[in-house]
């Protein structure tokens, strides 16, 4: 794709989702939707992908605008709200509406209906194309980073949970859904991947835990 072209979308998707804030913390629909565009321009070039027949053109166009369908949540205090029974499917409205913000961008209407289609399938139960399973593991893999953390540093925020808290959602809570979570990426290269992200996760935690109860080596 032209370097010209892809600042220009890129451009346009933060347009679009600056000074949003959610449950996941501000601006954090932004950032999420660049890093996962990082993740799939990368493992494109790896070897466990490099040889497959792939339209990575649309790729990183759906990558970076699978979460479109969300931009229609934002509220009028610029906050998303959340869908709890996803009756509004993000991906079947992003599908619906990607043609709003790239069509200026492509003429092709064939290259436009692949990249719906990729955005559709990211979320969806049915997967027939090769890319949406590449965007489904990135999509996943990138909770498995540090940003996890400022995730639940926001999540605290506003359920009133203190580092005690979360470090104890963390180990009741979090940490298994991560792990039974690693059976749900496609390739197992992600998969591996994701689980040395988990194993510093953990470490991570395990450091968080020792600073916060210091104080208890005075007292004993």
């Amino acid at each position: 794709m032209d370097k010209k072209v892809l600042r220009l979308l890129i451009d346009e998707y933060k347009r679009l989702f600056s000074n949003i804030s959610e449950r996941s913390g501000f601006e954090y629909r932004k950032y999420h939707g660049l890093r996962v565009l990082t993740y799939c321009c990368e493992w494109v070039e790896l070897p466990f992908l490099n040889d497959k027949e792939i339209n990575r053109d649309a790729l990183m166009v759906a990558s970076l605008f699978h979460d479109i369908g969300k931009i229609r949540r934002v509220n009028a205090d610029n906050f998303m709200i959340k869908v709890s029974d996803d009756s509004d499917n993000h991906g079947v409205l992003g599908s619906e509406i990607i043609d709003e913000y790239i069509g200026k961008y492509f003429e092709d209407k064939n290259f436009i209906k692949k990249v719906s289609l990729i955005i559709k399938e990211h979320c969806g139960d049915e997967v027939l194309e090769y890319e949406s399973h590449i965007l489904r593991d990135a999509d996943l893999f990138d909770k498995y980073g540090f940003v996890q953390v400022t995730r639940m540093v926001a999540y605290g925020e506003r359920n009133g949970r203190n580092v005690e808290g979360m470090l104890e959602r963390w180990t009741k809570v979090e940490r298994g859904g991560f792990e039974k979570n690693l059976g749900n990426f496609y390739f197992e290269e992600v998969r591996n991947m994701a689980r040395e992200r988990l194993k510093k996760l953990d470490d991570f935690f395990d450091d968080l835990s020792r600073d916060n109860t210091g104080y208890l080596q005075l007292i004993s």
